[in-house]
């Protein structure tokens, strides 16, 4: 009898020990996809693509109109560098991992002509500027914490810049008479800096995102202004003026825009971005009736409403 009791309790306990173990091995089931479900998602490098539209609001300096070439061409009014226009801009970008990434970008400006007559009609001027640049930087994300995203960059920029100045006049009843033309081109580059921040707008598709950079383009070269004088059909004369351009153009922008996710690749944003480029602009200062020019510089600030459309591929 006291076998049989020592046995019954010897099945009883390893049913006991055989019910632990398997709610152990059932617990353990059960809490190991959680686990897995909490374990970050690896990385994978992803493809950004930007294409982006832009209406320019053109508020320079003066680029014609000082006042030798006032009292020259009497009553036109000065002039700045261009009018307002469009503008247009293509980049690509791509994570190198979860902190890093590059971007490539260009922008075109095209701006308008701005003109002036006088009120007899026997004297005009007109300016057209139009520029474009190359950027190409390494972005940085640092750790900011959920919702927010930032972005640090370095990089460089490229600066291609075209001007036009023309003026003339047409009073046969004074020396007054002949049409001027000068062109201008400018190169220069140097080393750009910059930020970004994100922030959604809670659950919500939304975001507001800012954004500010700055540059110092360096040319180390000339602007020159080759003219002519007609007289109609006829080359009365023609000459040349230069000015060299030894000190840095310094350029700063900011921008700020409200981007709608339209779906996990792709997103719309329309924003507000506006650009203060220094001494950028030739300017023609003064004018004599030889053809002969006083030149300078003239700062430009564009102001631009713009619409960009991103698509983001692995």
């Amino acid at each position: 009898m006291k076998a049989t009791g020592f046995s019954v309790r010897a099945t009883a306990l390893r049913r006991r020990f055989l019910h632990s173990v398997s709610a152990l091995v059932l617990a353990g089931l059960s809490v190991s996809p959680v686990f897995a479900q909490s374990a970050p998602a690896p990385f994978e490098p992803s493809t950004t693509v930007s294409f982006e539209g832009s209406v320019l609001f053109n508020e320079g300096g003066t680029a014609f109109g000082g006042a030798e070439a006032q009292a020259f061409l009497g009553d036109l009014a000065p002039l700045g560098p261009g009018s307002d226009g469009m503008g247009f801009g293509l980049s690509i970008g791509r994570t190198i991992d979860p902190s890093w990434d590059w971007r490539i970008g260009g922008h075109v400006a095209a701006l308008g002509d701005a003109t002036s007559r006088d009120v007899d009609d026997d004297a005009f001027a007109e300016s057209r500027f139009d520029f474009q640049y190359l950027d190409a930087e390494l972005g940085y994300r640092p750790e900011l914490g959920a919702p927010f995203g930032g972005r640090l960059f370095a990089g460089g920029r490229v600066l291609h810049a075209d001007s036009t100045i023309a003026y003339g006049y047409d009073d046969p009843g004074s020396d007054k008479i002949g049409n001027y033309g000068g062109d201008s081109e400018i190169w220069a580059a140097g080393p750009r800096l910059g930020a970004e921040a994100s922030i959604p707008l809670g659950d919500t598709p939304f975001s507001f995102n800012v954004s500010a950079a700055g540059s110092a383009l360096f040319t180390g070269s000339e602007q020159n202004y080759d003219y002519l004088r007609m007289n109609g059909a006829s080359l009365v004369g023609s000459g040349s003026a230069s000015r060299s351009v030894d000190s840095p153009l310094w350029n700063a922008e900011a921008s700020a825009s409200l981007a709608y996710r339209l779906g996990p690749a792709l997103s719309v944003e329309v924003g507000y971005r506006a650009q203060q480029w220094w001494d950028l602009a030739p300017s023609l200062d003064g004018a004599t009736d030889d053809g002969s020019v006083t030149l300078g510089s003239a700062d430009l600030l564009v102001h631009s409403g713009f619409l960009r459309l991103t698509a983001t591929v692995p």
